[in-house]
């Protein structure tokens, strides 16, 4: 590991650190950005995909990060949107994990891929956060509630987020890439909340939301809303109520590119019924929306469903 470099670069709020790294290797003298991503793992390059070994050799490397393994993996990875439906057993491993420095989350939280493992290929911005972070801190990068699955706007600006084909194998920044005018395509009510919830998790305590309560308010808003049935659910009115809630074309590009490539019928009935499958938060999502005006509602039912189990 080289030694820390002396020069002060500090990351920004909700920056990934993957972000964070690229400005760091622009300024750091590096010659190969493979080289320089490979020197982040303490354990060597055969430890790349692993979360906190990277945190570890970015503190390291630049003395910057400051806060500790646990914040930063708060603060700047998608570590509690991932963690915050697991069941039980699944979470408590993973917080375990964490405060050990050994998480590994196959780059899921360190790159902010999308749930099924696999790497980012399209990185997003939003113009108008990009000119805020020239004004406020001299530079572009890329924030992490942009980066969410699902999530195609900028809930702050209402401005559709603009999208690049890029990986982490490349150092890139929003900077990198023509600002052109932004889409006058309008800005759906369902898209924004989708965004500004996904924000909501990125900032609540993982696991936080077990998933065995939310099992039970989902089956009680459920009931509340008539979709009771004689033996079960209706599930064809809960799917219904999805598809008119998001939409069917908006359902198929999320479900091509972030969820497992099945049909609804498939994974939507397990998904408040089954106790013993873990599935993405984008899923629990989908669903709350459907049921829910807003999260805020679906967050307190939850909670006293946790307190009463108590």
């Amino acid at each position: 590991m080289k030694s820390t470099l002396n020069f002060d670069l500090k990351i920004a709020p909700a920056e990934t650190l993957y972000s964070y790294a690229v400005r760091f290797y622009r300024r750091s003298g590096y010659r190969s950005w493979g080289n320089f991503w490979n020197k982040l793992s303490v354990n060597g390059p055969r430890s790349s995909d692993s979360m906190l070994t990277k945190i570890d050799g970015l503190a390291q490397l630049t003395g910057c990060l400051e806060q500790g393994n646990t914040q930063i993996s708060k603060n700047h990875t998608a570590f509690n949107y991932l963690g915050a439906f697991l069941r039980d057993p699944t979470w408590n491993d993973m917080r375990l994990k964490q405060g050990a420095s050994k998480l590994h989350m196959s780059n899921r939280a360190f790159s902010l891929a999308n749930e099924m493992g696999t790497r980012i290929q399209q990185f997003r911005y939003c113009m108008s956060c990009c000119e805020e972070q020239i004004q406020l801190f001299g530079h572009t990068y890329w924030a992490r509630h942009h980066l969410m699955p699902g999530v195609e706007v900028c809930w702050r600006h209402q401005e559709i987020l603009q999208k690049v084909q890029a990986s982490i194998h490349t150092d890139v920044l929003p900077k990198d890439f023509k600002i052109e005018t932004n889409s006058p395509e309008p800005v759906r009510e369902q898209s924004i909340w989708l965004a500004k919830t996904s924000e909501t998790l990125l900032a609540t305590e993982a696991g936080s939301l077990a998933r065995e309560a939310v099992i039970e308010v989902f089956q009680a808003r459920m009931i509340s809303l008539g979709f009771k049935a004689q033996n079960g659910f209706c599930r064809k009115k809960i799917r219904q109520k999805l598809i008119a809630t998001w939409g069917t074309h908006a359902l198929e590009r999320i479900s091509a590119r972030f969820l497992v490539r099945q049909p609804i019928e498939d994974w939507l009935p397990s998904l408040y019924t089954n106790h013993n499958l873990s599935f993405p938060t984008l899923h629990h999502l989908l669903l709350i929306g459907a049921l829910y005006k807003n999260f805020d509602t679906f967050f307190r039912n939850v909670q006293e469903q946790l307190n009463g189990q108590n």
